[in-house]
């Protein structure tokens, strides 16, 4: 209507010295700010146009966000910042614009839903409770009997409410010992008292001073000699980090001043560790645990990964002491089901424990493929197969006295296939 379309110019013309005004007031007034705005008619008619039509609330969106971008352009301009910074910012103003404004996937989006017998959106686990209501809802509606995290940011979430899910229960290790194991610091501690070779690790707090300053000179020398000396190159990453998100890799001066003021625009100094920069392989280990403390591992070292950790290619293959430390490392930590441990493989031939990840690895099929296969494991360490199944029970290798879970050693590459979805 006409009236539609004069609210749609007010808010036009409103909108850029709204959004200026919110920028340049502190977080604790913004709220009132928005109050403030949100309480003119023109504003309220286009909510309600934005509600009954989401294509204009989609179209819109994008056009304010592009109007933000045109703005920063303009205040980058007049700071005179080098073409370099201004490509940096941009990127991930529109990095945020994709990234908060990202819609559940429908079906035939997702490969997996093609060997799923249900397919269910549910909110974002960073939704809290709205997120937990959903999943307990949909417990009931399936009458499901368990529930399976996949992800650690599922896994942080529904590990404090389990009670939340009953009758369902969590196919995860207990509560305590994930809470231990995606805590960077405990977890460390965990398998250093197993007997785990560790990487010397600081709080960020404690190993800097100022900033863009190198670590003190005694910091991170530890009791074994990593580096030549104690200094760059260094690893940066969160307490709690997944999926190398977070991290930074400094080998320079300007880098680590980069890094550090990076984290402190964040505000999480207080959450992040230091630890020098060994270089080598990773080694993921699937490792199961079952309810009598039998235990059994599949290292494969991994020669080519994603961006954030995910193998691609890798070898499978055996080694008893690493088996051995892994089992020992599951029982400190009171690990039920599988999980997988992440080492450096240094070149001096030390594998150094890394973190635990209290979920199956992305590279589960990898295991699988060499003929182990976790899944049945994990479901037998949680009652969930037959007693008698064969696979539940680990045999014992000939040759080396370990106890394994049949992986056989091999060379595997990852290949992505094509799926029909929906025809």
């Amino acid at each position: 209507t006409s009236k539609d379309r004069q609210a749609i110019r007010q808010y036009d013309e409103a909108y850029p010295a709204y959004q200026e005004k919110r920028q340049n007031t502190p977080d604790s007034l913004r709220e009132a700010v928005d109050e403030e705005f949100g309480r003119n008619d023109f504003v309220k008619t286009v909510l309600e146009i934005q509600a009954r039509n989401p294509e204009y609330g989609d179209y819109s969106l994008q056009k304010f966000n592009l109007r933000l971008m045109e703005q920063m352009v303009k205040n980058i301009d007049a700071h005179g910042m080098s073409e370099k910074a201004k490509d940096i910012l941009l990127c991930r103003q529109l990095c945020d614009n994709i990234n908060g404004n990202r819609r559940a996937l429908s079906k035939e989006l997702i490969a997996m839903s093609a060997e799923a017998d249900v397919f269910v959106n549910l909110p974002r686990c960073d939704a809290g409770q709205r997120y937990v209501d959903a999943m307990a809802e949909l417990i009931l509606r399936e009458k499901a009997d368990a529930v399976l995290p996949l992800t650690d940011a599922e896994l942080d979430v529904l590990n404090e409410v389990r009670d939340q899910l009953k009758p369902a229960v969590l196919w995860a290790s207990p509560a305590e010992a994930v809470r231990v194991s995606r805590d960077k610091v405990k977890s460390r501690a965990a398998a250093e008292r197993a007997g785990a070779k560790v990487i010397p690790t600081e709080l960020l707090t404690d190993a800097f001073s100022g900033e863009g300053a190198l670590p003190r000179k005694e910091a991170l020398s530890g009791k074994e000699a990593l580096l030549k000396s104690p200094g760059l190159p260094l690893i940066l990453k969160p307490r709690d980090g997944r999926s190398s998100q977070g991290l930074y890799r400094v080998r320079t001066e300007a880098e680590l001043a980069g890094a550090l003021k990076e984290i402190r625009r964040t505000g999480r100094e207080k959450d992040y560790l230091v630890q020098p920069l060994i270089e080598g392989r990773i080694v993921t280990v699937d490792v199961v645990r079952f309810p009598d403390g039998t235990c059994t591992a599949a290292p494969r070292e991994e020669y080519v990964r994603t961006w954030n950790g995910a193998g691609l290619s890798v070898h499978v293959f055996r080694d008893r002491t690493l088996e051995e430390t892994c089992s020992a490392v599951a029982e400190e930590l009171g690990i039920l089901g599988c999980v997988n441990f992440e080492f450096i493989h240094a070149e001096d031939g030390s594998y150094y424990f890394m973190e635990c990840n209290p979920r199956f690895s992305g590279g589960t099929g990898f295991s699988i493929a060499a003929g182990d296969h976790v899944v049945r494991k994990h479901l037998a360490a949680f009652g969930a197969v037959p007693e008698e199944d064969p696979e539940k029970v680990p045999e014992e290798d000939p040759e080396t006295e370990a106890q394994h879970g049949g992986a056989s050693e091999c060379w595997i590459a990852r290949k992505y296939v094509e799926v029909i979805t929906e025809s």
